[in-house]
């Protein structure tokens, strides 16, 4: 008896580890999966990365629906079809992936495969922004910053600008320093200013024109 509860509990520990080495072994194929589809994205080799990320994104694997939503979307390797990336953006917005609600927010704000719809587009901006995306803070920045979506509010602008800047994004961080030397939505400081356009240009971004008629249009 006591040989076979030996036995029975072994077999128990070995079931267990191999469903554990199982669900490692099935998320590393994903990833590996979206590796491969990732090389063959950036060689251009389109309809290799649609039969690699379409089984995935079905699956609900958020990386590969915005994949899919990107191919959809620019017509790579597939038909041109505005209206499935929008529904493969959704997806990965639904799911809670900040990456796919700043793709939905732009399908929205311009009428991309759907009905133009700035309430919707600030929503979705707000969510990934709340979430920590450095691109949707900007985005909302700019929103309150222009006051089409929303009401203007500079001082709003400038907080989601900053937020943006300070994670590292070089428009908001250029944003930012213009906000110091106009004195749009905090006090003005040169120094401060002169801090934030150094950063931007570090980046590539540096002062040319004016930042704020260029967020007007």
């Amino acid at each position: 008896m006591r040989h076979l509860l030996v036995l029975s509990l072994l077999a128990a520990l070995m079931a267990s580890l191999w469903g554990d080495s199982q669900t490692a072994w099935a998320k590393a194929s994903d990833q590996e999966l979206l590796a491969r589809a990732t090389r063959a994205y950036n060689l251009g080799k389109y309809r290799d990365v649609h039969k690699i990320v379409q089984p995935l994104a079905e699956e609900g694997n958020v990386q590969a629906q915005i994949l899919m939503g990107r191919l959809y979307e620019n017509g790579l390797g597939v038909d041109q079809d505005p209206a499935a990336a929008v529904d493969w953006y959704g997806r990965a917005a639904e799911a809670g992936n900040a990456e796919g609600m700043v793709l939905l927010a732009y399908c929205y704000q311009l009428g991309f495969g759907v009905m133009k719809d700035g309430a919707q587009a600030f929503l979705w901006t707000q969510k990934a922004a709340d979430l920590g995306s450095p691109e949707a803070q900007f985005n909302l920045a700019m929103m309150f910053g222009r006051g089409t979506l929303v009401d203007k509010n500079p001082k709003l602008a400038f907080a989601w600008a900053e937020k943006s800047a300070q994670a590292g994004y070089a428009e908001a961080q250029r944003y930012v320093g213009a906000c110091y030397e106009h004195g749009a939505g905090v006090k003005k400081d040169l120094e401060k200013a002169r801090y934030w356009y150094d950063k931007a240009a570090a980046q590539g971004f540096r002062e040319e024109g004016s930042v704020f008629s260029r967020t007007e249009q």
